[in-house]
C-alpha cells in the first residue's frame, strides 16, 4: 500500500526446481505485509538513535526505545474502530513500557483522516496508550 503504482522490471529466466514452494497468500497478508512498516520505522529510528531495539524483551512491543521508557506497537488494521476495540480489552506487552504508542501506517490515514481519533476514542486510551502515525513517531523520536 506504500507503493500503489506497480512497476514492471526486467524478466529473468529462472531454472525451475522441484523443491521450490510458493508462500501461502495468507502469510503475505497477515505476517509479511504488516511487518514491513515495523521494519521501516525501526530502520528510520535506528539511523538517528542508538537506543532503539526491534522486538524488545521477547516481542513485548515491536520497537523499544531507551530500555522500557518507550514501547511502540505498529498495527495495520483497515478499521480504526476494530483497532481501538482490540486495545480497549487490554494493551498486552505495551504495559511493560512507561510510554505506550500504537503506530499506524500512514496509508490508512490517507483513506480515513479521523483514523487516529477514532481508534483513540474506541480504546478509551486504555492504560495510557497513544495512537500516532508511523511518520509522526519517526519524526518525534528521530
Amino acid at each position: 500500500m506504500s507503493w500503489p503504482d506497480t512497476a514492471v522490471g526486467d524478466e529473468h529466466d529462472v531454472p525451475v526446481h522441484d523443491d521450490w514452494r510458493m508462500a501461502n497468500p495468507a502469510i503475505m497478508t497477515f505476517w509479511v505485509g504488516p511487518g514491513l512498516p515495523e521494519i521501516a520505522l525501526y530502520d528510520a529510528l535506528r539511523k538517528k538513535r542508538s537506543d532503539v531495539v526491534l522486538y524488545p524483551m521477547c516481542d513485548l512491543a515491536d520497537i523499544g526505545i531507551d530500555g522500557t521508557k518507550i514501547g511502540i506497537d505498529v498495527k495495520s488494521y483497515s478499521s480504526a474502530a476494530v483497532l481501538g476495540k482490540r486495545f480497549s480489552a487490554g494493551i498486552g506487552g505495551l504495559l511493560s513500557f512507561r510510554r505506550r504508542i500504537v503506530a499506524v501506517p500512514d496509508f490508512w490515514l490517507q483513506s480515513d483522516r479521523d483514523y487516529l481519533r477514532t481508534a483513540s476514542a474506541v480504546s478509551k486510551n486504555k492504560d495510557g496508550i497513544e495512537f500516532k502515525s508511523v511518520s509522526q513517531v519517526a519524526e518525534a523520536f528521530s
